[in-house]
């Protein structure tokens, strides 16, 4: 299946235009984001502001959408073939 099957190529454009040929970096990158975002996310739990999380619903959507759509897409090749 390729990504423009499912419309997500908004979501993967920016690392695939830079890291094209690096499909390993682009892997990593992606999982920094997501790791930024948890780091966040464990801030504002510390800080106290679990409101602020449960009101956006942060932890839901976020979570899924970078772990489970987002670092997978970005393992494709140029042809926009899975590896």
């Amino acid at each position: 299946m390729c990504s423009n099957d499912i419309g997500l190529d908004p979501v993967v454009f920016v690392f695939g235009l830079v890291f094209e040929e690096h499909l390993f970096v682009s892997y990593i990158c992606s999982w920094i984001v997501s790791g930024i975002f948890f780091f966040w996310l464990l801030v504002l739990k510390f800080l106290g502001l679990n409101y602020l999380v449960k009101s956006f619903n942060f932890y839901g959507r976020m979570t899924y959408i970078y772990i489970y759509i987002y670092s997978p897409l970005l393992l494709r090749d140029p042809s926009n073939n899975y590896i």
